[in-house]
């Protein structure tokens, strides 16, 4: 077989697919950190500005000016 030259088109199509199945796994796994982060994000829904109801109110429940010390 080495008189043919097939073991270096062998090593050649080993390193190939090596190659190919390492950029598969790099592909993926960044996949995954994407969807890891966008799940986080989704998940939140909490915060921004209070109910419209709510805006006019001071520390005491009440409606209108704070009062003055």
């Amino acid at each position: 077989m080495k008189t043919y030259g097939l073991y270096e088109s062998a090593s050649v199509k080993i390193q190939t697919l090596k190659t190919a199945i390492e950029a598969t796994r790099v592909l993926l796994r960044v996949d995954d950190i994407v969807q890891a982060t966008r799940k986080d994000k989704s998940g939140g829904g909490g915060g921004g500005a209070p109910a419209v109801q709510d805006m006019g109110q001071g520390a005491d429940g009440e409606g209108g000016e704070p009062e003055m010390p």
